[in-house]
């Protein structure tokens, strides 16, 4: 009689590092329900598992993280998470490094929220002047994503009018889907990375009452040039004076991006909006996308307080 017994880890930490200047190692504490406390050492690619461990929830941190390092994944670098016997728990830390010398910093980072969108505002700089990515998240302002994907990360700040910039400023919107009241009082996070893999802090704002009043549009249309393009033209206007941009986005049949989920497609024009919004070109039609196919553009006209408003026009013949 043979008996074949599989011992398997009740809470498995993982953690990942990529970058430069990459430090050698981590602290890993872990408290459980109990009071008891553990801890150790584990390296910056590296897995530790753990057995004779209780039921109930677990805070699980990650310390000793080196300054030029930041913590990417969601959740920071405290977690609090549940094990429930026999299945196994894993908790993972993503860390990015950057060389200090290189490394870009966000000066000034501004957001609201409202209809469903989030918008911001960001003035960063880099000494490489070679920035190309940004990730944003929602969060409880304790690290935790509120939102249903998580962190997005959009490249392309090393193209168009942010290309080769010492100093950036951009100001987008992002689709969320979510009430308004959820997202009261919570926090926008930003970071930005440039094209030799360094990355900024974690820059935060938190939500809440505006400060300002939200550009408006004298002008806006969205209307087809023959069966070749659509051409969209607006004129802000803003009693503030700190316009920051314009961000377009067309409204396309659903499955034309991609899978069809049941939901119409939507495509950004650019990932880092319009200072001046008679450079918004025309959308070429074609093969990829036909003239059936736009059922409208909308536009987010940003302030530099991360104030925002939406207009949109489905009728594209006049």
């Amino acid at each position: 009689v043979r008996y074949n017994l599989q011992c398997r880890p009740l809470l498995v930490v993982r953690t990942y590092t990529d970058g430069q200047l990459m430090d050698d190692a981590y602290v890993y504490r872990v408290v459980e329900p109990n009071g008891r406390d553990r801890s150790g050492l584990i390296a910056p690619s590296d897995t530790v598992q753990m057995d004779s461990i209780g039921a109930g929830v677990h805070e699980v941190e990650l310390s000793h993280i080196a300054p030029n390092c930041v913590m990417t994944s969601d959740g920071g670098r405290r977690q609090q998470v549940g094990v429930t016997p026999p299945t196994v728990t894993e908790v993972a830390f993503r860390i990015r490094c950057s060389d200090p010398s290189e490394q870009p910093r966000i000066l000034r980072l501004a957001s609201s929220y409202h209809d469903g969108a989030s918008a911001f505002f960001v003035e960063a700089v880099d000494p490489n002047a070679d920035l190309d990515t940004y990730a944003w998240n929602i969060t409880d302002c304790r690290g935790n994503s509120v939102t249903p994907t998580g962190t997005l990360e959009r490249h392309g700040l090393s193209t168009g009018r942010t290309a080769r910039g010492d100093t950036v400023r951009f100001a987008v919107t992002v689709r969320v889907g979510e009430p308004d009241n959820r997202m009261d009082r919570r926090c926008t996070t930003l970071r930005v990375g440039d094209l030799r893999g360094n990355t900024s802090e974690i820059a935060e704002h938190r939500m809440g009452s505006p400060t300002g009043t939200a550009p408006t549009a004298r002008e806006f249309n969205a209307r087809l040039i023959g069966a070749s393009a659509v051409r969209t033209t607006v004129v802000p206007e803003d009693v503030d004076g700190d316009f920051a941009s314009v961000f377009v986005s067309v409204i396309l049949r659903d499955g034309v991006l991609g899978r069809a989920d049941g939901e119409p497609d939507v495509g950004v024009f650019n990932v880092y909006g319009y200072t001046d919004p008679t450079a918004i070109p025309d959308l070429p039609l074609g093969s990829s996308i036909g003239i059936e196919d736009v059922l409208g553009v909308t536009v987010d006209l940003i302030d530099e307080a991360g104030n925002f408003r939406r207009f949109h026009d489905d009728d594209l013949l006049q």
